[in-house]
């Protein structure tokens, strides 16, 4: 199998939004050298598709690193809202062509159908999201955000096959076997990359965190994931702060906000496998929550151990208040008013046979017409 035979069999694309395959070129390879250029890092691949995903594939023992720009402008939506919006209200409006998107991918045309005619009828109501306050910020919000999951991906790689990477373990000056289940190896490797690269030195203190980790039984995926995040920060630290000048107070906020707008994707993604089971809808922030406090706890637990390593003065406070903010703009209307309005919708449809919208012939490329997609 081809990787363009793979991506038709796993993604729906857009056939209208090619993807800006120069500009992510131009940071793949400042993270690629970062990571030592070494011949074995995966190819990138930029695609834009409604699946809004990342992932590393081996296919014929080559790697390639499909990035979705997609999820990019997910993640550019989303700050938009975060940063600009004065009505919970767009949430709401952006979160129904998200919704109807994902039913749409699943075969579920009918609910697709209404909550795309739902998050058309709202655009043209609620646009207070599109006037920027600063509109620098929310562009290295964004920068962050997907350097972070590039980097985040290639830490995979490293961390799972160390074997096939022993030339970037010996240039941060790590001398033994990684081993996951040994916590102290996983410091000292984030310990030297800093030094290496030109951070300075930090007092991670990662270290109690894994250790709790596998105290509670924690399932190793989870570790693993705040290992990646630990890299994929330092990478994102280096590539945008000290590579490209960016505000790393702005940095650092993408970094971990970034996080929280993988939650809610992951809610919206369980609502539509779950909403005819109305017991799971209401709880499915419990197990994203479960992964999501020890990752960011571990990412705040980083930047923390910076003192004073950069230029410019990271005002911590900031993380505390803006992660509020994105609990009243963003998660409270999507857990709370979106999931009510689809559990209602999900009544009248089991209750009413006959189709609800009369166009019986509404399809895929109708709902993600109707939403903007194409």
């Amino acid at each position: 199998m081809t990787l363009d035979e793979y991506i038709l069999l796993t993604r729906t694309l857009s056939s209208n939004s090619p993807p800006l395959e120069a500009m992510y070129a131009k940071y793949y390879k400042i993270i690629l050298s970062i990571f030592g250029n070494s011949p074995s890092l995966p190819k990138l691949k930029v695609i834009y598709s409604l699946q809004r995903s990342a992932e590393i594939i081996d296919l014929s023992g080559k790697e390639f690193l499909i990035y979705d720009q997609y999820l990019g402008q997910t993640f550019n939506m989303l700050n938009r809202i975060l940063l600009n919006s004065t009505d919970t209200m767009d949430s709401e409006m952006y979160f129904f062509k998200l919704l109807s998107e994902r039913f749409a991918v699943k075969g579920e045309n009918k609910i697709a159908q209404l909550l795309a005619y739902m998050h058309h009828i709202m655009k043209g109501k609620y646009f207070s999201y599109k006037s920027d306050k600063d509109i620098l910020q929310r562009a290295i919000f964004t920068y962050s955000q997907e350097v972070f999951i590039i980097s985040h991906e290639i830490a995979h790689l490293l961390i799972e096959n160390p074997q096939n990477y022993r030339e970037f373990f010996s240039r941060i000056s790590f001398s033994d076997d990684f081993n996951l289940d040994n916590p102290s190896h996983f410091i000292e490797i984030v310990n030297n990359m800093s030094n290496l690269f030109g951070l300075g030195p930090i007092d991670y203190k990662g270290l109690d965190l894994i250790t709790s980790i596998f105290k509670n039984k924690l399932t190793k995926e989870l570790v693993i994931e705040c290992y990646c995040d630990t890299i994929a920060t330092l990478v994102t630290i280096l590539v945008l702060n000290v590579k490209q000048n960016m505000d790393i107070n702005n940095v650092i906020l993408g970094i971990v906000i970034c996080l929280r707008h993988l939650r809610v994707i992951g809610v919206i993604n369980d609502i539509c496998s779950n909403l005819w089971e109305k017991s799971k809808i209401t709880s499915n922030d419990i197990h994203l929550t479960m992964n999501y406090i020890p990752r960011t706890s571990n990412i705040r637990g980083l930047i923390s151990s910076f003192k004073n390593n950069f230029k410019q003065t990271v005002n911590y406070a900031d993380i505390v208040e803006l992660a509020d903010h994105y609990e009243i703009m963003i998660e409270d209307p999507l857990m709370l008013s979106v999931s009510d309005k689809l559990k209602t919708l999900q009544r009248s449809l089991v209750e009413n046979q006959q189709d609800i919208v009369d166009d019986a012939n509404f399809t895929l490329t109708d709902v993600i017409k109707t939403t903007g997609f194409l």
